[in-house]
């Protein structure tokens, strides 16, 4: 955002900034117009677009976020946009962290990819009834 006014987009510093962006390790925000995200970040831009008409992949609710699904791509898929409501987000998050606490240390690679796998499945499973125990 412009120094002078934090409305504005801090590239152009004359459209009004909509995009907020954050990088957590760096510490830093930034505010951009759609205009100068797309000019500067294609996959942002395609990101932001896609969010538009984007619906919790579980309950097709109005999602609060979406990311890459690291567990899949750690098991060797190609990364995909995940797209979840705050409580779907919520359980999804905390179940697979439970099952994720029960992976005995020491496994080999092999071993901890097809344990991913697993859990990865499983989730997918336990979502299925946990949205359908909400009744939609």
């Amino acid at each position: 955002m412009s120094e002078s006014n934090p409305d504005l987009c801090e590239k152009c510093g004359t459209r009004r900034a909509t995009i907020h962006l954050c990088d957590g390790s760096a510490g830093t925000s930034r505010g951009l117009c759609q205009e100068c995200l797309a000019q500067e970040n294609s996959l942002a831009s395609a990101w932001i677009e896609e969010s538009k008409s984007a619906k919790c992949e579980y309950c097709g609710g109005s999602p609060c976020g979406g990311g890459t699904d690291t567990l899949r791509h750690l098991t060797g898929a190609s990364l995909q946009v995940r797209w979840m409501c705050s409580l779907c987000s919520l359980e999804h998050h905390s179940h697979q962290l439970a099952e994720m606490n029960k992976v005995p240390e020491g496994l080999s690679h092999d071993q901890q990819i097809t344990a991913l796998k697993q859990i990865a499945e499983e989730t997918k499973s336990h979502m299925r009834r946990f949205v359908a125990m909400r009744g939609n």
